[in-house]
């Protein structure tokens, strides 16, 4: 079988992209089109197909998404590679490694200066094979603030895990770091939907503190989860109290009695993420919440201070890929782990 791949006009290639997800893959969000593709603050998104020759129609699709970062300080644009698929039946034939190869020849004749993405095993292999490399894997942490779900689950009955989990959570609860901030009254917490002045001079004041890290101005937020409307994401915000000072802030969403983490940012985070995780643990112990979980990728200690939290490190953990150009100035700093800033909402590719 023949195939062709193309680079395609967003708006012209609407239906027929949309037609192809929803055919093959009826999970992906329809309203992702509209938000990342051709809604992005940093630039319409790049977008490939592949096309059977035969009929000419889509069978294959791989985009990059345009994503402002700081390196150092420094305001450069990178591409999110994401959304590569390919219909069942046409895998195979090194498809999606051409459609990859396509993107990677293709995004170098843009403003985009280098290309990552958090791909799944699969397509991991593709990304190597087009020239991606793994430069590390993300950590997802968890922390257990109500076992009953977590012991039922691990031990199979009922009533034993009910009987285990009162004492269980007493003991979580004495051994929790969070406590030592319960009575602080140096700090005021709020939950917002939006994001206003406050977090650009944040993003002015901290950016530079984190080597590589994406753009975290109002813009980028307001566009990244408050018009999200697929997810529901809340934002918690640590300011100084007599000030009024923005600190940090941790993005999360609430899935039934679990919250999963989006985005964790603070000016000097070795110093306020104590006061900014301690009292965003408190909060949602008060409500009743069983897990919440971390997904993070970069430097070390911050791994380590989430784990004083009571965070223990899970597997099914991605790699974090980049393919960047050999002259590139930045390329050093690119493709160390420890420098960068990255949290499952950095993920534009697989939003």
């Amino acid at each position: 079988m023949k195939y062709t791949i193309e680079k395609v006009d967003l708006v012209k290639s609407e239906s027929e992209i949309v037609g192809f997800w929803r055919e093959n893959f009826p999970g992906w969000p329809v309203e992702k089109y509209s938000l990342f593709y051709k809604n992005n603050p940093f630039g319409e998104s790049l977008c490939w197909v592949l096309k059977n020759a035969d009929n000419n129609k889509i069978v294959g699709t791989n985009a990059l998404f345009p994503k402002r970062m700081a390196i150092n300080g420094n305001t450069v644009l990178a591409g999110i590679a994401g959304d590569l698929a390919v219909a069942k039946k046409h895998r195979g034939h090194r498809s999606a490694i051409s459609l990859q190869q396509a993107v990677n020849a293709d995004y170098k004749n843009t403003d985009i200066e280098f290309a990552y993405a958090t791909p799944n095993v699969i397509s991991e292999k593709v990304g190597q094979g087009a020239g991606f490399k793994v430069i590390g894997r993300t950590v997802r942490m968890v922390k257990i603030l109500k076992s009953y779900g977590y012991l039922k689950k691990i031990l199979r009955i009922s009533f034993l895990a009910k009987l285990l989990a009162e004492p269980f959570d007493i003991l979580l609860k004495l051994k929790s770091k969070e406590k030592l901030y319960k009575n602080s009254d140096e700090y005021a917490c709020d939950i917002v939907d939006s994001y206003d002045e406050r977090f650009d001079e944040l993003w002015r004041k901290a950016k530079a503190q984190y080597p590589v890290i994406g753009e975290r101005s109002s813009e980028a937020l307001n566009w990244r989860f408050a018009k999200c409307s697929y997810k529901n994401y809340h934002t918690f915000t640590l300011a100084r109290k007599q000030s009024g000072e923005l600190l940090g802030y941790i993005v999360y969403q609430e899935i039934g009695k679990n919250i999963q983490i989006a985005d964790c940012f603070a000016v000097d985070i070795g110093k306020n993420l104590n006061p900014l995780l301690s009292k965003f643990i408190l909060y949602h112990r008060e409500r009743d919440i069983d897990i919440i979980t971390f997904y993070y990728f970069g430097n070390n200690s911050i791994i380590n201070q989430v784990r004083k939290y009571g965070f223990v490190i899970r597997a099914d953990n991605r790699s974090i890929i980049v393919e960047v150009d050999e002259n590139y100035p930045y390329r050093d700093d690119v493709l160390d782990k420890n420098s960068w800033h990255y949290l499952d909402g950095d993920n534009d590719g697989d939003a």
